[in-house]
């Protein structure tokens, strides 16, 4: 160590090493020295003592046979890189010194199962599988309350009653309870029917509706003198993994792992109709006499029928057979499946097609036929692969998310159910006992990914969803899959379709009849507003707050983050430095931020979209291509005769013109009101806005000389 003023003898001198020091590398923020010999020796000094504080040998790391011939130090991310013939990255142990983990911000230690917004309050309701419930203030991202709803079990529902003044949260293990959360008072428990899992809990009209792992629909009065509850007659087939509600007509929808949908009536407490886009994108009816938690699985004899109603049953049963695959010549000419219609609870094949066209058709398809082509040698072989088969298929069915849209108007063209499915679809129904799947869309980067959350706005015209990769995107579905655009598909197809080739056999059986299919759902996404990577790890719920242009996700890395609907980052709610947000939101007052996790992975247009296209050098680019175009357009045709006059006649004209368009651009930005920067050769030139010549700044001569005449 030597001090420049005095180099007559050094300052100090670090011993340690035992062969010749080939590499060195100072970290002056850290006040430390790291020094590599030849034996490929590391050591770690400290600058204020001169002390070794740590040693690493090179016996005990595989860095190859050469002499180390590079070294790097990572600033941000505390990474030591060492190159011979290998490479050898070196990272900290300590996360306290990795500057990375001191910046990234953790709303709960445990990863976050829904985020809620409470409009009476103006707050954020969160809860975490710690059992833990925090109340944060909208505006500053402050935490008002934290309670714990119960020891080492995880929340796995959450939601406000209609007056949002009361909430209720179910837990992993059954239990359900009623809170006071500005207080974290639990107000009332619910009688648990089980120790399964509570997945979704939904008020309605003075009664409190809950569903999980036990298959049933269970209802509680919304009465503190009533612990009384009751289960629905019918129940699903597998798991119930989610409920939605439509309060405008008293409609009640339920999802199940097999991909069930049971649109439910709440004054009959009955299904009325069931959707399952892997069996029918038709409604699928129960029978009158059909046995409790089944569907249509009789029908009457053939001597209580007449005749022409008995042929069709035995065409009917005829499609259900393995070796009748009926095709139906629809204007692209696709065929139909009849893979599951040969189940038993389908024995009658009533409301059931299914064309091959469709995505999650052709991947079942696709695995069946991959599968089929593989040979087993043994038993054991054989029946691990259908089990595995069969759980593939199983996990492919399943709902992760519905929501019903509220203002829509329920008829046969309008789809008022979004059903986020595997393939990373989302798909559209009609839940009226003549509709059925009106249109589909991939809504996620790749199709292994999922979409698990998804809300709309009030009006019906915004749609939110969030994936298992951590993307959050905005969709315009003010159009998407209503009466006028599937009145118009329908009325195309209807007049496009060969009736003469479109007779016997060649149609579907629906309500004792044969129709023809006159209808091709929608595969086209809505409008895309933006998309952005919000989360480093899975997206698992969205509070939308349309009112306040705000949004809020909650991600299993343990953070809830608010956004603009703009897409602009504006803080994650456990962070230090606090926000004061105004209403109406700006955008300009917005913060120019970007999560440190996601600086490190989100591609280009997640950054722009976040910071909201402002940058200083994407600015400076703008203007200086701006000035460049202009002044090309001009400079082109000067006079080689006498360049000098006209060069400057024709740049006062190119001034004039960037002048006019910067006092437009003040009066709605808050863009320099004095000057203009234009850039030549990495140097900032500045125009000014005033029009007199004598107060224009630009070096014309350095202008000149790379102008190309």
């Amino acid at each position: 160590m030597w001090n420049p003023f005095v180099v007559d003898k050094s300052s100090a001198v670090l011993k340690g090493h035992r062969f010749a020091v080939i590499q060195v590398q100072v970290r002056g923020g850290d006040h430390q020295i790291i020094s590599v010999s030849k034996d490929k020796n590391i050591r770690v000094w400290d600058l204020r003592d001169y002390s070794c504080k740590q040693n690493i040998h090179g016996r005990n790391v595989n860095l190859g046979l050469l002499d180390v011939s590079a070294m790097y130090f990572n600033k941000r991310h505390k990474d030591l890189i060492l190159a011979t013939n290998l490479i050898g990255v070196f990272r900290p142990r300590n996360p306290s010194v990795s500057l990375y983990k001191r910046q990234k911000i953790k709303t709960h230690n445990k990863p976050i199962s829904s985020v809620l917004y409470n409009p009476i309050f103006e707050q954020i309701v969160t809860g975490s599988d710690d059992a833990t419930i925090c109340i944060w203030d909208l505006k500053t991202g402050i935490k008002l309350m934290q309670f714990c709803a119960e020891v080492d079990v995880e929340i796995t529902a959450m939601a406000f009653d209609p007056t949002n003044r009361r909430l209720a949260t179910g837990l992993h293990n059954g239990s359900i309870a009623l809170w006071n959360f500005n207080n974290g008072a639990c107000l009332r428990r619910l009688k648990k029917t089980s120790n399964l899992e509570i997945t979704s809990i939904v008020f309605c009209k003075s009664r409190i509706f809950s569903a999980g792992w036990d298959k049933n629909i269970t209802v509680y009065n919304d009465s503190y003198d009533d612990e009384s509850f009751r289960k629905f007659r019918r129940s699903h087939g597998d798991d119930v993994i989610n409920l939605a509600h439509r309060k405008r007509d008293s409609v009640f929808a339920s999802a199940s792992y097999d991909g069930d949908i049971f649109i439910w009536s709440l004054d009959t407490e009955d299904v009325l109709v069931v959707l399952n886009m892997n069996e029918s994108i038709l409604p699928i009816h129960f029978g009158t006499n059909s046995s409790l938690g089944t569907k249509l699985d009789t029908y009457p004899t053939e001597g209580e029928m007449p005749h022409n109603i008995s042929e069709m049953k035995k065409k009917a049963n005829a499609w259900t057979s393995s070796s009748v695959s009926p095709t139906i010549n629809l204007p692209k000419g696709e065929h139909i499946s009849s893979e599951e219609t040969h189940n038993k609870k389908y024995s009658t094949n009533i409301g059931l097609w299914l064309p091959d066209y469709l995505p999650w058709v052709k991947e079942r398809k696709f695995c069946d036929d991959s599968d089929s082509s593989k040979e087993y040698n043994d038993d054991a072989s054989d029946l691990f692969a259908k089990q595995k088969k069969h759980n593939n298929t199983h996990a492919n069915k399943a709902i992760n998310k519905l929501h019903l849209l509220q203002e829509r108007q329920s008829d046969q063209n309008t789809a008022v159910l979004l059903a986020a499915v595997s393939l990373g679809l989302v798909v559209a129904w009609s839940i009226h006992q003549k509709g059925g799947l009106l249109g589909y869309f991939d809504a996620t980067q790749d199709k292994n990914e999922a979409v698990l959350a998804m809300e709309s706005d009030d009006e019906s015209e915004l749609l939110m969803t969030g994936d298992s990769r951590g993307y959050i995107k905005m969709w315009d579905i003010t159009s998407y899959c209503d009466q006028r655009s599937v009145l118009q598909r329908r009325n195309f197809f209807e007049a496009n379709a060969t009736h003469d080739s479109q007779k016997s056999s060649e149609c579907c059986f629906v309500d004792g009849r044969f129709t023809r299919p006159t209808y091709i759902p929608f595969d086209q996404a809505p409008p895309l507003r933006w998309a952005i990577r919000g989360h480093i790890n899975a997206v698992t719920s969205i509070a939308f707050m349309k009112k306040k242009a705000l949004v809020a996700t909650a991600s299993t890395d343990c953070s809830v983050r608010l956004w603009s609907t703009l897409g602009r980052y504006i803080g994650t709610f456990g962070q230090k430095s606090l926000w004061r947000l105004q209403f109406p939101i700006k955008e300009k007052h917005l913060p120019v931020a970007i999560p440190e996790d996601i600086r490190r992975v989100g591609s280009p247009t997640s950054l722009r979209v976040i910071k909201g296209g402002c940058h200083a050098q994407w600015k400076q680019i703008k203007n200086a291509v701006n000035f460049v175009g202009k002044a090309g357009a001009f400079f082109h045709t000067v006079n080689p005769l006498k360049p000098k006059e006209e060069i400057k006649e024709r740049f006062s004209e190119v001034n004039k013109i960037l002048l006019q368009e910067i006092s437009v651009k003040n009066r709605t930005s808050t863009s320099r009101k004095n000057s203009l920067t234009v850039w030549l050769d990495d140097s900032p030139h500045s125009i000014s806005t005033a029009t007199e010549p004598h107060e224009k700044s630009i070096n014309f001569c350095r202008l000149k000389e790379h102008i190309v005449i």
